[in-house]
């Protein structure tokens, strides 16, 4: 079966590989628009949050893909599976309570290493837009757009960041037993075209439709629901309304068993936003396994830093270098601080 871990399985499990392939845009740099607060948050602790997926900006999350599956449902083509894949979209689960069967809940966990309860997911979001009016007025989170862009190093980021041990943990409520896993990321270029999201959609489920005929008996079917849900599921977190497509975003998600009777999880942290506690993560993006001694501009993850074009001014630029020292992340000639170039003023 696929590898839960693995996007590009599940892509390649329903044939949208290819398709998919063909429309990532080249993001050797990822750049990561924060306020002052949150610059400071992640060069002193090495670290970067990863929000819940409910509680992103975007209102659409995670239901915009929804609404397009149902379009796409209401052709003809899929009117054999239609009610079947539409009660999949809109209960989110696989079947109801009182339907499971305990058997099959048993294969799935063993071999998928999930129940069929919806998982949690955490996304970090960057740009491949190093310099965006649109994303300094909204990422800044204040009135003059005062802020930063930080530029990551793509693979060293997501190499650190898998590398650097960043773990969950679940507790049973039932027997207490404390169950350990190893976080790992997907990480995938947000599709904002229509037509190519539709595209991605027929193919899922002309698939879907193709292995159904095939299924000998429940327990297969079963797997293929699974499939299908899980990948619709994640696949949402990468499609969004044009209305988006300035921002040019490149996610990196982390996904999080969500097993029943298993709800006391740790090493999730809360903060407070216009009076609401919102979910994230802090995941370290240094690798563990380097001395101090062995650190190089190579293996650093961040490769620079811009200022907002409202902090126009050399000095604000020299004591970014000099915080960048301090934080072990300044290499001379090479790490690129720079001011932004668009002649943009609050009067």
């Amino acid at each position: 079966m696929i590898d839960i871990n693995d996007f590009f399985d599940l892509a390649k499990r329903f044939e949208v590989d290819d398709t998919i392939k063909d429309i990532i845009p080249d993001y050797e740099y990822l750049y990561h628009y924060t306020s002052a607060k949150g610059l400071e948050g992640i060069l002193s602790n090495k670290n970067i949050r990863f929000t819940a997926a409910e509680y992103l900006n975007d209102k659409s999350e995670g239901k915009y893909i929804k609404e397009l599956i149902l379009e796409v449902l209401e052709s003809d083509e899929y009117s054999d599976i239609r009610e079947e894949v539409t009660k999949i979209i809109k209960d989110g689960a696989f079947l109801d309570e009182n339907e499971q069967n305990p058997q099959i809940d048993k294969i799935i966990l063993n071999h998928m290493g999930m129940s069929r309860r919806n998982n949690l997911y955490y996304i970090c979001c960057f740009s491949l837009n190093p310099d965006s009016l649109s994303m300094w007025q909204c990422y800044t989170k204040n009135s003059r757009a005062d802020g930063y862009c930080i530029k990551f190093d793509t693979k060293v980021l997501v190499n650190n960041i898998v590398k650097s041990k960043n773990k969950a943990y679940i507790t049973d409520n039932r027997t207490r037993e404390t169950v350990e896993f190893m976080l790992k990321p997907y990480i995938f270029y947000v599709i904002y075209n229509k037509t190519v999201q539709e595209g991605i959609i027929k193919k899922i489920l002309n698939k879907y439709k193709d292995n159904n005929k095939k299924m000998v008996n429940e327990i297969f079917a079963m797997f293929e629901i699974n499939d299908l849900a899980r990948f619709f599921q994640i696949l949402g977190y990468f499609f969004k309304h044009p209305a988006f497509k300035e921002e040019s975003e490149v996610r990196i998600v982390f996904e999080i068993p969500n097993f029943k009777d298993m709800f006391d999880i740790k090493y999730i942290n809360f903060r407070e936003s216009n009076g609401v506690f919102i979910p994230y993560l802090e995941l370290n993006f240094v690798d563990d396994d380097l001395s101090k001694e062995n650190v190089s501009y190579e293996n650093c993850a961040i490769k620079g830093v811009k200022l907002s074009p409202t902090l126009n001014d050399s000095s604000y630029e020299f004591a970014i270098k000099m915080f960048l020292n301090k934080c072990g992340f300044w290499y001379r000639d090479k790490t690129d601080v720079s001011i932004s170039n668009i002649p943009f003023r609050i009067i």
